[in-house]
């Protein structure tokens, strides 16, 4: 949603500044909407409940809870403080502030994900999200947030989660052979 937005500023696509994250938010919402169905007509098969998964359980609802009062306050904020300018580029410090609210939220998950499970990719991961939040809790133009966001994103979430993917394919290869 950052990059695309970001791309979106550059290309005037769309007049909706908020375009991308809003069809991410729906899609999202679809999705656990779908989770939620699916459990209700099929009754999921019973897992063995561990401290780790209560935990993780916790921490996930704790995040989303966390995510969705951002993203509220984001909005209900951008409604004041939103002006399209000439050019079509958003101006408003709340809601570039808000963005690096969500990277710190993003640090925090990531972090502790990365200690629990003794993941080091996650938790360098997770510092490198911080240093972008902060960096962009003092920049100025929306699109660099956007880009200090996907930034975020890819260093937190998609370089350590290839990795993971990575090992764990090692892993299963040795256990099969």
């Amino acid at each position: 949603a950052s990059l695309l937005t970001l791309l979106n500023l550059r290309f005037h696509w769309f007049d909706e500044v908020f375009m991308f994250w809003n069809i991410f938010g729906g899609v999202a919402f679809l999705l656990m909407l779908a989770k939620l169905v699916r459990n209700l007509l099929f009754k999921p098969v019973a897992k063995v409940k561990t401290y780790t998964s209560d935990l993780f359980s916790k921490l996930n609802a704790g995040f989303f809870v966390s995510l969705i009062f951002i993203i509220v306050a984001i909005n209900v904020g951008a409604r004041f403080v939103y002006d399209l300018t000439a050019s079509g580029s958003a101006s408003g410090a709340f809601v570039n502030i808000g963005f690096a609210l969500l990277i710190n939220l993003y640090a925090f998950w990531i972090l502790v994900y990365g200690s629990a499970l003794n993941f080091r990719p996650s938790v360098i991961g997770a510092y490198v999200s911080w240093a972008l939040g902060f960096t962009a809790m003092f920049v100025n133009q929306f699109q660099w947030v956007m880009a200090l966001h996907a930034t975020a994103v890819l260093a937190g979430y998609i370089i350590p989660g290839h990795i993971a993917n990575n090992e764990f394919k090692k892993v299963r290869s040795k256990v099969n052979v």
